[in-house]
């Protein structure tokens, strides 16, 4: 089964209130909304929890909207070239679901970006191996996920987590079980069941992509871009961003504005 990419982005940002209506989707769309979104899912209007992702076959009408923050997502337009045995990996198509491979989806849509900027044919073969390898892994995770989120109950959670994820150096652990009245211990625990992360995991993890974005669309300091995020110490924002990512914050936008160039 091979896969034809069309278009995709990484990390796109869009302000709040922003939105998409389309009667029929004309690809396969797939997008991974790392912040909350209303979404029209299987004929109802949901307002999702952080990180969750729908995948729309061609033909299927499309809505979401930025209603109670912006939208900051990853997106990815392709076709198949075998729909029936596209469906059979056993993807959730056209319903929401939920992930909590964030930075792998990230990680790999960056990729995409890219190679599809080089327009090499040659290149083919593997963007439809990465777009496989994908979407084998979201199959894998969903099949066994244990977690369940994104119900009503969860708002309170769910308003915290969007707040850290805009603004994470304002956040300490203590102060997010403050927000919703619990013990640390407890507030952890409660947590962790709904999101599969710890909140200081979660924390550092919203610091993190938080970082990525300022070192690829602003040319401020690292040392800037450290504290902006809540990491009072420089030497330990580069080495746990090079843990992360492979490379330090500057060599990360060294390549980043390479890559731009190269598209």
């Amino acid at each position: 089964m091979d896969f034809t990419l069309e278009q995709c982005m990484h990390l796109k940002r869009q302000e709040k209130g922003f939105s998409i209506t389309r009667d029929r989707v004309k690809c396969y769309l797939f997008c991974h909304f790392i912040n909350p979104v209303d979404v029209v899912s299987q004929g109802k209007l949901i307002r999702t929890s952080a990180n969750a992702c729908m995948l729309w076959t061609p033909g299927s009408p499309v809505f979401y909207k930025a209603e109670i923050i912006y939208l900051f997502h990853n997106f990815i337009h392709f076709q198949v070239d075998d729909p029936e045995a596209f469906a059979r990996i056993g993807v959730p198509l056209n319903r929401l679901f939920y992930t909590e491979m964030q930075d792998r989806i990230t990680r790999t849509v960056e990729q995409l970006e890219f190679f599809l900027g080089l327009g090499e044919q040659e290149r083919k073969p593997q963007l439809s191996e990465m777009l496989s390898d994908l979407f084998t892994g979201l199959t894998e995770e969903q099949k066994n996920q244990r977690i369940t989120i994104g119900r009503s109950t969860h708002y309170a959670f769910d308003n915290l987590r969007s707040m850290i994820y805009i603004s994470p150096a304002e956040w300490s652990v203590e102060k997010m079980a403050e927000y919703v009245y619990l013990s640390r211990s407890y507030f952890s625990i409660r947590y962790k069941e709904y999101y599969g992360v710890s909140p200081n995991e979660d924390l550092i993890q919203a610091s993190l992509l938080l970082a990525v974005r300022l070192l690829t669309t602003t040319r401020i300091q690292v040392t800037d871009v450290a504290y902006e995020c809540g990491f009072r110490s420089l030497e330990y924002f580069i080495r746990l961003f090079k843990s992360k990512y492979g490379v330090t914050p500057g060599k990360y936008r060294e390549l980043n504005l390479i890559e731009e160039e190269n598209g």
